[in-house]
């Protein structure tokens, strides 16, 4: 079955982490909203520029340029299994992301939202800057950040609820424990169930509405 999953939640989450994760165990192909924004903002045009000083302050990258570059990817692997990770971040994007994958026949069917308290995502992102991480996880943007994308947004998580396609997951645990309870929750997906979430993924799944 070719369908499409979207990450939610906020930098730290382990989204990236889980796509790659999922890519490796079902085939999905991961499309990731930050790293196509930080190939473009690499590229040199006057648009990567623009795109390479609001990471810089660690502020949210307008929605037009955001969807385009998104879209682009997405156009590029029509008809193929994806993991929309990073985006969207509005439920006006949602409804965007929603037309486009449809029409590629890579249709959403699942939206995880990955859970994690501000203190542990602080760590991460701190870990992850020790370590040589991106332009975006210097020290004096990572607040910065997480105000503007410490969580998911109401009327974001409200869209896929309504759609009966939003499950919640606590990203909190190993991160192992974490992909068991992403894979169940994916199985379920894939066999059309909806559902998903098996006897070893209960403690971590809450499926919403």
């Amino acid at each position: 079955m070719t369908l499409s999953v979207i990450f939610l939640g906020a930098p730290g989450a382990g989204k990236g982490t889980q796509a790659a994760i999922l890519a490796r165990r079902f085939g999905f192909v991961p499309v990731n909203s930050g790293g196509l924004l930080r190939d473009e903002a690499a590229n040199g045009t006057a648009a990567g520029r623009t795109v390479a000083g609001y990471m810089r302050r660690g502020e949210l990258v307008p929605d037009a340029i955001v969807t385009d570059v998104v879209a682009r990817r997405i156009r590029q692997r029509a008809g193929q299994r994806l993991v929309i990770e990073g985006y969207p971040k509005t439920a006006a994007q949602a409804e965007v992301v929603t037309r486009i994958l449809a029409a590629v026949g890579s249709p959403a069917r699942l939206a995880v939202n990955f859970v994690v308290d501000r203190d542990t995502l602080r760590r991460r992102l701190f870990a992850r800057s020790e370590q040589g991480g991106r332009d975006d996880d210097l020290p004096d943007t990572i607040a910065r950040r997480l105000d503007a994308l410490g969580s998911t947004p109401s009327d974001l998580l409200a869209y896929y609820q309504d759609r009966r396609m939003l499950a919640t997951v606590d990203a909190a645990p190993p991160v192992e424990s974490v992909a068991e309870a992403v894979a169940a929750l994916v199985t379920g997906a894939l066999a059309g169930t909806g559902t998903g979430a098996g006897a070893n993924a209960a403690q971590a799944v809450r499926r919403e509405g």
